[in-house]
C-alpha cells in the first residue's frame, strides 16, 4: 500500500515540474524587440558637424639673420617705444633742427651750405644696424659735391652724446639686413657703363657698434676708355670678350684689386652680399624744420 502511495506521489511531482518548465517558455511575448547588449568598447566622441576643411596656415619663412644684437631680421617700430626710445628720438629731432638752423652735424662738424642740386637733404630715424636702438641717418646732398655726406649717428642715453657709426657718400645708398651697406662713390673714372657706378661697401661690427669700410668696386669698359691712366685694357682678363672687367678691393683681406671678368665678379658679389634684402629706410625731407621766415643757415667754410 505504501509502495503505491510513493509511486503516486512521484508521478504528481514529475507532472508539476513539467508544467512549471512549460510555463516559462510559453509566457506572453513582448511586442517590442529588445536590442542586444552592445559590446563593451571605449566611448566615442560625437561626430563633428560636416564643414569645409580648413587648411592650416603655413609658417612664414624665417627672416635672414642680421649682424646686430637685436632680433634678427626685425624691423623696428613694431612694439611700444620705451622711455629710452622716446628720449633718443627727441635727441634726433633736435639734432636735425640744429643742422637746419646752423649747418652743423651732430658730431660738431660744419657743412658748407649752398642751395643747389635737384635732391633735397633727407633724414631717417631707423634701427639700421639691428642692435635694438634706432639711429639717425642724415643724407646731405643739397650743397656742393665736397660737402655732400651720408652719416649714421646713435645717441647714447647715459652720456648724452651723439656717436658717428658710419660716414659715406649720399648716392645709391643700400643698407642690407645682414649688416652690410654700400654707397655710390662721389666720382667715377669715366670708364663705366651707364648701368654701373663704382661703390664703397661697409660691414657692421656689433662689438664696436660701427660700420667699417670694407672695400670698393670699379668697372672698366674698354669700349669707352681703351686705356686707363696710361694702362691698356686687359684683353687677357676679358674671357667673354664683352670689353668689361672689374676690380674688387677687399680691405680686410688685403686683396690687391686685380682685374677680373664678369663671371668672377658676379661670384664674388653673390658670396659677399649673400642675396640679403635692403631695409626700407623711411626717408623724409627736412622741409618741416625750416623756419617760416625762411632765414638761411649761416654760411660755413667749405670742407676740404
Amino acid at each position: 500500500m505504501k509502495k503505491h502511495l510513493y509511486i503516486i506521489i512521484s508521478i504528481i511531482l514529475v507532472l508539476a515540474l513539467a508544467l512549471s518548465a512549460c510555463g516559462k517558455s510559453a509566457g506572453p511575448q513582448n511586442n517590442t524587440a529588445q536590442s542586444p547588449e552592445p559590446a563593451q568598447t571605449q566611448p566615442k566622441d560625437p561626430e563633428p558637424a560636416v564643414t569645409e576643411p580648413v587648411q592650416p596656415e603655413q609658417p612664414a619663412e624665417p627672416e635672414p639673420a642680421v649682424a646686430g644684437t637685436g632680433e634678427p631680421g626685425k624691423d623696428p617700430g613694431s612694439g611700444e617705444p620705451t622711455q629710452d626710445d622716446l628720449a633718443r628720438r627727441q635727441a634726433y629731432i633736435e639734432a636735425v633742427q640744429y643742422f637746419v638752423d646752423m649747418g652743423e652735424l651732430p658730431d660738431g662738424n660744419s657743412v658748407y651750405y649752398e642751395d643747389m642740386g635737384d635732391e633735397k637733404d633727407q633724414y631717417a630715424i631707423f634701427d639700421v644696424d639691428s642692435d635694438g636702438r634706432e639711429e639717425l641717418i642724415l643724407y646731405i646732398s643739397e650743397t656742393i659735391m665736397a660737402s655732400c655726406c651720408l652719416q649714421v649717428y646713435e645717441y647714447d642715453i647715459e652720456s648724452g652724446e651723439m656717436r658717428c657709426e658710419m660716414g659715406g657718400f649720399p648716392y645709391d645708398v643700400h643698407f642690407l639686413r645682414n649688416g652690410l651697406a654700400k654707397t655710390g662713390m662721389s666720382h667715377g673714372t669715366g670708364g663705366e657703363r651707364d648701368d654701373f657706378w663704382p661703390y664703397d661697401f661697409y660691414k657692421y661690427d656689433p662689438e664696436a657698434d660701427f660700420f667699417f669700410s670694407d672695400g670698393f668696386v670699379y668697372q672698366w669698359d674698354g669700349n669707352i676708355r681703351p686705356d686707363m691712366y696710361g694702362e691698356p685694357f686687359p684683353e687677357d682678363v676679358d674671357k667673354d670678350g664683352n670689353k668689361v672687367v672689374y676690380t674688387v678691393t677687399v680691405l680686410n683681406k688685403q686683396e690687391t684689386g686685380d682685374y677680373i671678368d664678369d663671371d668672377a665678379y658676379k661670384a664674388w658679389y653673390d658670396e659677399y652680399f649673400e642675396g640679403a634684402e635692403d631695409f626700407e629706410i623711411p626717408w623724409d625731407t627736412m622741409d618741416k624744420f625750416i623756419h617760416p621766415n625762411g632765414d638761411p643757415m649761416p654760411e660755413a667754410e667749405p670742407v676740404g
